[in-house]
């Protein structure tokens, strides 16, 4: 009799969906039977959660490989699921506030539990697509002949870390800076000063500060990004003389050493463009000089690219607006050394006067 009774409440906890699913059962009728019944649910749901865990073998960082479906067998068995049920669901605690969960059904498209970036999704999407071609795992267009199937299971770290997104009121800080490579407050991003991203308390968006971040237009801003993976690629940091300064970094050298330096960027042009401007302006004519080379580079680098006429317009009367100043010094200097070539003959005609007499 006990038997039976146990092997239904077995069967009725696989029946259930999720936790607010239980209280829609008839055959519930207390309150105290609902609650007992949402507690072994629970339980059953953590219990598989961390067989998942043992399964994927996660790193300290939370990271883990691809799990294939076919792998739920033996002690992980219990891992099978239908596509409703339940314990990857991005519903509860696991995968809404806990862990960054990714699942690819055989269609390839792929549901994140978490809110992520562009970046970090074409990482992931890479990623897909190498291990679909290693392991020949079959691809199904669309969602029908089993489509639809989830297949693949993968840890892509902790809730709130390792994120490239930028906290709120980071961005309300700085969307209203001009660039300091343009000089325009238009089509402006706000870019992560570190472009190797591997700064724990910058990629944690509890521990981010504004010192971390710097306003760049799109333009400036797609510069960096390609003078950054150039950078991570061959280990060689930018060389800032390249655009006319005598200084190439104002701390370390051309190689960036340890990749896992979190302070490598430091001192490189790109990391920090307003302090390298401050520390390189002492030599006021020759940063004069080095920022009119920079404009007219970037100018040359929008004219090549689609951009939006209203940003390049700004962009040139900037560029206008500059060139006008610099006429505006030369002239003042011209000025000034008339004044000292006319106070020179003058003095010239009064020693001669003093020895006429």
């Amino acid at each position: 009799m006990h038997n039976n009774k146990l092997i239904k409440l077995i069967k009725l906890i696989k029946s259930i969906k999720s936790i607010k699913s239980i209280k829609s059962i008839k055959s519930i009728k207390s309150i105290k039977s609902i609650k007992l019944l949402q507690f072994i649910f629970i339980m059953d749901i953590v219990k598989k959660q961390e067989l998942f865990l043992k399964l994927a073998k996660p790193n300290e960082k939370g990271i883990s490989r691809f799990v294939e479906r076919n792998e739920f067998i033996n002690e992980y068995v219990e891992l099978n699921h239908t596509n409703n049920v339940c314990w990857y669901r991005f519903d509860n605690k696991f995968a809404a506030r806990e862990r960054k969960l990714c699942i690819v059904k055989r269609n390839k498209e792929i549901r994140l539990s978490w809110k992520c970036s562009k970046r970090e999704f074409d990482k992931i999407k890479n990623e897909m697509e190498q291990f679909f071609k290693e392991k020949n795992i079959t691809y199904v267009k669309g969602r029908n002949n089993n489509g639809n199937q989830i297949i693949l299971y993968k840890l892509c770290g902790f809730q709130g870390c390792d994120t490239e997104i930028i906290r709120k009121d980071i961005v309300e800080q700085l969307i209203n800076k001009k660039c300091p490579v343009l000089g325009i407050n238009n089509c402006i991003e706000i870019n992560h000063k570190n472009g190797r991203y591997n700064n724990p308390s910058v990629m944690n968006l509890q521990t981010q500060k504004v010192e971390d971040f710097q306003a760049l237009s799109k333009y400036a801003n797609d510069a960096k990004k390609k003078h950054c993976g150039a950078c991570i690629k061959t280990g060689l940091r930018f060389d800032a003389s390249i655009l006319g300064y005598q200084v190439s970094y104002t701390t370390g050298t051309n190689n960036f050493g340890d990749s896992n330096n979190i302070n490598g960027c430091v001192g490189c042009y790109w990391y920090d463009i307003e302090d390298f401007h401050k520390k390189n302006s002492k030599q006021s004519d020759l940063f004069t000089e080095n920022n009119n080379r920079i404009l007219n580079k970037c100018l040359q680098f929008i004219n090549s690219e689609h951009v939006k006429d209203e940003c390049k317009n700004e962009f040139i009367s900037v560029k206008c607006e500059q060139v006008g100043q610099n006429k505006q010094i030369e002239k003042i200097e011209q000025n000034k050394q008339i004044e000292q070539n006319k106070q020179i003959e003058q003095n010239k005609q009064i020693e001669q006067n003093k020895q006429i007499e």
